[in-house]
């Protein structure tokens, strides 16, 4: 047990992000593009190793985008 913590506060990091932007195309329908949509404009804010973070907001405000962006996945 005490080897699996250990292991867990070596990898521990803040993560820090500055100006993330995300744009998206919006569709009519499946084949048609009709334009772009700017999800996050400009969003920065850190997250610090042993604090507990949220994100909120409303639905649609981009709380999965913004984090799909930070984390590489998008």
């Amino acid at each position: 047990m005490e080897q699996s913590q250990n292991l867990l506060a070596k990898q521990s990091k803040d993560v820090e992000f500055q100006d993330v932007y995300y744009t998206v195309k919006e569709r009519k329908n499946f084949w048609r593009v009709t334009g772009e949509r700017r999800i996050l404009n400009g969003v920065s804010g850190s997250f610090r190793n042993g604090q507990l973070s949220a994100i909120m907001g409303p639905s649609g405000a981009g709380k999965s985008s913004l984090l799909n962006a930070i984390s590489g996945f998008r």
